[in-house]
């Protein structure tokens, strides 16, 4: 095991999770973007989930961000009781259990909140990812086939989703 801790996404590290962010980003393999944004928008974008009761996690090992997990509830009309979720871990504090600790956290945060249906999305050739989110209840829900298109190759996404009665 690791001694990274869980802790509430802080203004204090921000500038760590951008990098942890990019890192994981340019890999391109785990997320949906190719780098993260710039320091502005990151800021702008962590006030604006303040605002709007996006839950966020991250681990920190030596006050160092290493892996994030967020709930952002949607906001629209009728979807009110659903949420998206997103995980990632720095590609050095793989396999150490944070990414699970991580969601635990959220997802719990996220039941207490009164949400109902939290949904993800995951590549569907990241099999570690998928069989994490079984583990802790997400059901696959459906396929969007040649979602991505990246480096010349197609990559389908699998839909999942963990309801709360």
């Amino acid at each position: 095991m690791n001694d990274a801790t869980i802790n509430p996404a802080s203004m204090e590290h921000l500038e760590s999770f951008r990098l942890c962010l990019d890192s994981v980003a340019r890999e391109r393999i785990f997320i949906g973007r190719l780098q993260a944004p710039s320091k502005a928008d990151m800021r702008e974008r962590f006030e604006a989930g303040q605002r709007n009761g996006v839950i966020q996690d991250w681990a920190l090992v030596n006050g160092r961000v290493v892996g994030w997990a967020l709930v952002m509830p949607h906001h629209a009309f009728g979807l009110t009781h659903s949420s998206w979720l997103a995980l990632g871990v720095h590609r050095d504090f793989r396999r150490q259990g944070i990414g699970h600790r991580l969601m635990t956290g959220v997802i719990e945060q996220a039941w207490q909140s009164g949400l109902k249906r939290l949904e993800l999305e995951v590549w569907a050739d990241n099999q570690p990812a998928i069989t994490l989110y079984e583990k802790l209840g997400f059901r696959r829900e459906g396929v969007l086939r040649n979602y991505r298109y990246l480096d010349g190759r197609y990559t389908d996404a699998v839909m999942m989703a963990q309801l709360r009665e």
